[in-house]
């Protein structure tokens, strides 16, 4: 990034002449320090950095050298010719390149990241050279206290004669809330003055896209631009925002140039130079579409280990808190609504987890460890749909991304926990022989209490019944294809139930405490088989990571214990 020059042809000879004629004086004197290059004295310094009136390069210098490390300009423009140029980046839009008063490498002023005319990005290599005249518009620092350069925003005002066109900013419109959303004016209005590291509160701004940088379908984010008047002028960046309604982005299509949005988040002027649309962010409205806004639905849980959370209640924890600030260790149920990363380098994965195991109302998951804390070793080793228990600390990331911070772990997945009995909550399952248990530990069993069993064989059923259901006096039961490939099937004298296949069963009275499955064989499910609880209703889902495949739940008989 920072341009070093030596003369390794002048180096090797310094070497040989040293080392070989160490009695013959030199010819010069060569001066100390600089990397071997001749010191220039700097020059006068000219101008008063105004539009009207730009420093010179020398003037630039001595004002930025005497800087500290942090210390940036106000916008200031300097007149020079491009004496070196290091790198232009059309990904970005933005070049690395160095001016002087002379157009020589000596007293050089850096120009990193800068943008072409105007403040428009660069999409040629040949829109300028070295040798050209060019007065450039930006902050400057004195990177590290040793590097005098425009920090990153910069943007050149003329080149060779041709100045930028200042188009003006336009009336301000707008109070930024949902039914009055800002102007991109307004919005701008707002952010400039802002000092790097302030942050706005939750906002709305509407705008066309003026231009879109990068559409990660991978990380299922965004960074456009958005603008009053769909042009490159008096531009707002979105930087990594989400599509509509926080949901991710699944295709580089869903956006483009022209599009009328309107953004909703929070936003700050990055490094004090680029008013931009934090992380977090997301569109609110596209070409008259609007997201649908989801409630986060009733918060339930304590956050102990028996009592987890649920994401709503652990979202109206984590949303109010102020960046930087974590919560105790807490338990938080949900489902995997989306998988982010798998590193099985690191170990560790990232995704989210929401209630209903869509995208709406989410919990990011970053960086987490698997069962018992063990590192992630396949990539397949959780999916979306799973029902997860995380443990861990809590934070709101930049005060607008409520995750679990980095070094939670997975309490329980599908009902097993590290030691592979399972257990979701307060729901265990054992298997023993043939035979499989699910247990609702917070219902009470009387000490009396018989359990009704219920013969599959019994039912009537020939292979061809379609629907597997049995209702006595106390419950009923229902077998039930769920997200499987295939439907449960009756062959005599056990059902079938096949991949993501559940058994349902509800008390009419009482609440289901413990179901007993006695099983043909070793065909007792997929090792992923978990059971849930709600109200009086027992759900057992024989869980696999697809649709099909794995091993059969082949049922013969149930025994139900009642309990309160």
């Amino acid at each position: 990034m920072k341009k070093i020059i030596y003369s390794v042809m002048m180096l090797a000879i310094a070497v040989f002449t040293l080392s070989s004629c160490e009695d013959v004086p030199a010819p010069y004197g060569f001066p100390e320090g600089n990397g071997g290059k001749e010191v220039v004295p700097i020059g006068d310094p000219e101008g008063t950095g105004t539009v009207d009136d730009p420093y010179n390069v020398a003037a630039a210098l001595t004002m930025i050298k005497a800087m500290a490390d942090g210390e940036t300009t106000e916008v200031i423009f300097v007149k020079g010719k491009i004496s070196a140029i290091s790198n232009i980046d059309l990904s970005y839009g933005s070049a690395d390149y160095y001016i002087s008063d002379d157009g020589s490498t000596n007293n050089e002023l850096q120009v990193y990241h800068g943008k072409y005319l105007g403040g428009k990005p660069f999409t040629s290599e040949d829109q300028i050279k070295v040798g050209d005249e060019v007065i450039v518009k930006g902050k400057c620092k004195n990177f590290r206290g040793n590097t005098p350069e425009f920090d990153t925003g910069s943007a050149l005002y003329m080149l060779n004669g041709q100045y930028a066109e200042e188009v003006p900013l336009g009336e301000p419109e707008g109070t930024g809330v949902q039914n009055d959303p800002y102007n991109v004016a307004a919005a701008l209005a707002l952010i400039t003055p802002m000092k790097d590291g302030e942050i706005t509160d939750e906002i709305y701004v509407k705008g066309k896209i003026s231009k879109i940088q990068e559409v990660s379908v991978q990380n299922g984010n965004a960074t456009y631009f958005i603008s009053d008047d769909g042009t490159e002028n008096n531009q707002l960046e979105v930087y990594r925002g989400k599509y509509l309604g926080g949901k991710s982005f699944t295709s580089e299509d869903q956006i483009k140039v022209g599009d009328e949005v309107i953004v909703k988040g929070k936003c700050k002027n990055f490094k004090g130079n680029t008013p931009e649309f934090d992380t977090g962010s997301s569109i609110y409205m596209i070409n008259g579409q609007y997201a649908e806004e989801t409630p986060a639905g009733d918060p339930e849980g304590s956050g102990v280990q028996n009592d987890p959370y649920n994401v709503a209640a652990a979202l109206a924890l984590i949303t109010p808190m102020a960046d930087g600030q974590l919560t105790d260790e807490i338990y938080v149920k949900g489902k995997i609504s989306k998988i982010q990363e798998v590193s099985v380098q690191n170990g560790n994965a990232t995704y989210f987890i929401s209630d209903d195991g869509t995208e709406n109302n989410q919990l990011q998951v970053y960086r987490g460890k698997y069962l018992g804390g063990a590192n992630f070793t396949s990539a397949n080793q959780i999916k979306v749909g799973d029902v997860v228990i995380v443990k861990g600390k809590c934070k709101n990331f930049r005060g607008n991304t409520p995750e679990f911070d980095a070094g939670n772990v997975l309490y329980s997945l599908n009902g097993q926990t590290e030691g592979g009995s399972g257990q979701g909550g307060d729901i265990t399952k054992t298997v023993e022989g043939s035979v499989v248990t699910i247990t609702d530990n917070s219902v009470t069993i009387p000490s009396d209490a018989i359990p009704e069993e219920i013969v599959l064989s019994q039912q009537g059923w020939v292979k061809e019944t379609a629907e597997l259901a049995v209702s006595t006096n106390m419950c009923s039961v229902s077998f039930e294809k769920g997200e499987g490939r295939n439907a449960p099937a009756y062959y005599e004298p056990v059902v079938r139930m096949y991949a993501k296949n559940l058994v349902r069963v509800s008390g009419n009275n009482m609440k289901i405490a413990k179901v007993v499955l006695n099983c043909d064989g070793s065909y007792t499910g997929n090792d992923t088989l978990y059971g849930e609880a709600e109200g009086t209703t027992l759900t057992i889902y024989n869980e696999f990571s697809s649709n099909s495949g794995g091993t059969q739940l082949r049922v013969k008989t149930i025994e139900i214990y009642y309990g309160n």
